[in-house]
C-alpha cells in the first residue's frame, strides 16, 4: 500500500548502468532530470502508509533525526522487545530494524504494534517524528 524511492538509488539508471531502459523507466527519470539535491519519491495508499513513508524518508535524509529516534530506541530497547522480535518476522533485517520500528510505530496503523508496544514508547517516537516532521 505504499512504497518509497530515495534519489539514491536512480543514479544507476541515470548514469546508463541498465541499458535499454522501458519507457515506463526513462518517464520515471524524465520526471526528476533537473534535480541534482538528495530527494525521496514516495507514494502511499493513505495518511497512515504516508506518514509511514515519511518517516522512512526522515530517518534517512535528516541526520539528526536518525540520532535521535536510535537513541531514543536504544535507551528504551527493553520495551521494544516484542515490537522488534515482531518486525524481524515480518522479515526485515537487523541492519534496518531501528528504521522500520520508527516507521511503523509513527504509521499508528498496525494493531499488533499498538497492543504489544507501551503507551509511552509510541508517544516518544511519535513526538520526535513531530518535531521533525
Amino acid at each position: 500500500s505504499g512504497f518509497n524511492i530515495p534519489s539514491k538509488v536512480l543514479k544507476p539508471f541515470i548514469d546508463g548502468l541498465f541499458d535499454p531502459l522501458t519507457n515506463e523507466e526513462q518517464n520515471l527519470l524524465d520526471l526528476f532530470r533537473y534535480r541534482n539535491d538528495n530527494f525521496y519519491i514516495i507514494g502511499a495508499q493513505n495518511n497512515s502508509v504516508l506518514r509511514h513513508e515519511l518517516a522512512h524518508a526522515l530517518y534517512s535524509n535528516n541526520i539528526t533525526y536518525k540520532k535521535e529516534i536510535d537513541k531514543y530506541i536504544l535507551r528504551n530497547k527493553k520495551y521494544l522487545t516484542k515490537t522488534s522480535k515482531y518486525i524481524l518476522e515480518k522479515g526485515y533485517c537487523k541492519e534496518v530494524l531501528n528504521d522500520e520500528l520508527q516507521a511503523y510505530i509513527t504509521d499508528n496503523d498496525d494493531e499488533f504494534i499498538i497492543g504489544n508496544t507501551p503507551l509511552k514508547i509510541i508517544n516518544g517516537i511519535n513526538s520526535i517524528y513531530r518535531k521533525f516532521k
